[in-house]
C-alpha cells in the first residue's frame, strides 16, 4: 500500500494518483470522518457528479504535467551520457577496423583470446545517423551499413 501512496521521484506524484485522479484515502480516514469524506456525502448528486467530472479534468492536466516532467528527465540523462560520448566520424575512402560482435564466430582455437576487430575496411558510404557502408578490401565483399560506434579508424605505418 505504501508504494502506491507514495510520490515517485520520476512523475512527481503517487501512481494512485495518476490513475484515480485524487490521494488515496485510507481506511482509518474514512472511520474518523475527515472534511473530506463527510463533505462527500452531503453533496447533491448533480453537484457529486460536477465535482467529479472537474477531478476528471483535473487528472487529465496533472497526467500531461507528470509526462512533462518524465520527458525533461528522460532527456537529462540524454544529455549527461551524450556528453561523455565522442562522437566518431568517417570519410569516405578511409581504412576502418570493425569490431567482432559477440554473436559473431571467435576462433576456437584462441578463445577469450581473439580478436576484438577484423579488417581493414574501406569506408565507401555514409549514410546519416552515423551509419557507414564499408567494403573488405581483400574480397571486395560489400558489408551492408553499420553504426559508427562498431568502427574505428585503421592507422598503416610503412616499415
Amino acid at each position: 500500500m505504501g508504494l502506491s501512496n507514495s510520490p515517485r521521484g520520476l512523475t512527481g506524484t503517487s501512481p494512485y494518483k495518476l490513475v484515480y485522479g485524487h490521494d488515496t484515502v485510507l481506511p482509518l480516514k474514512i472511520n474518523l470522518n475527515t472534511l473530506r469524506v463527510s463533505k462527500q456525502n452531503e453533496l447533491p448528486v448533480d453537484d457529486y457528479w460536477n465535482a467529479m467530472f472537474n477531478e476528471l479534468n483535473e487528472l487529465d492536466s496533472e497526467r500531461i504535467l507528470t509526462l512533462d516532467n518524465v520527458i525533461r528527465q528522460k532527456e537529462s540523462v540524454a544529455r549527461s551520457y551524450n556528453h561523455r560520448i565522442k562522437e566518431k566520424s568517417f570519410r569516405k575512402g578511409e581504412l576502418v577496423l570493425k569490431v567482432i560482435l559477440p554473436m559473431e564466430k571467435k576462433s576456437r582455437f584462441l578463445g577469450k583470446w581473439s580478436h576484438s576487430w577484423e579488417g581493414p575496411f574501406q569506408v565507401t558510404g555514409i549514410y546519416s545517423e552515423n551509419a557507414y557502408l564499408i567494403k573488405d578490401i581483400e574480397s571486395r565483399k560489400v558489408i551492408n551499413s553499420i553504426n559508427g560506434k562498431y568502427l574505428k579508424l585503421f592507422y598503416c605505418w610503412k616499415i
